[in-house]
């Protein structure tokens, strides 16, 4: 969970009712593959990996990529089966022209950032089957 305007998310298991807080920004997108959970963040588009197998702390949850290119909000994601973080993105305010940014989770991180693909709208949903990506847009931005 992430909080709006705030500092801090939270994961909660209904199972145990056990609750443990973290430290983040604005949680704007959330996604997860086995044992990892990745966390959109405003402002500044910033990406955090948390590890489930390991207790929150200094390197958990951890930065692993910060979108540039005008790009503010996170709000779309996705990760497909070999590893590929899809994040569709808001850009600043008073810009037009979202993202699609594509980090490679299993090497380093690497990432690419493809803007104004519908030019003019932003990228709030996004979802994959393959090697397609299906967004929604918005002329929010």
């Amino acid at each position: 969970m992430g909080c709006y305007v705030g500092t801090q998310g939270a994961s909660y298991d209904p199972a145990t009712g056990e609750k443990k807080t973290f430290n983040i920004g604005q949680a704007e997108g959330i996604t997860s593959k086995g044992s990892k959970v990745y966390i959109g963040v405003y402002p500044g588009a910033e990406i955090y990996e948390i590890d489930t197998d390991k207790a929150f702390g200094t390197d958990n949850p951890k930065k692993i990529y910060d979108i540039e290119d005008e790009q503010d909000r996170p709000f779309g994601m996705d990760i497909t089966s070999d590893g590929k973080l899809l994040c569709g993105t808001l850009p600043i305010g008073g810009k037009t022209g979202g993202a699609l940014t594509v980090i490679d989770t299993e090497n380093g991180y690497k990432g690419t950032t493809y803007r104004n693909i519908i030019p003019g709208q932003s990228l709030l949903t996004v979802t994959s089957r393959g090697n397609i990506a299906y967004c929604g847009t918005s002329v929010c931005g």
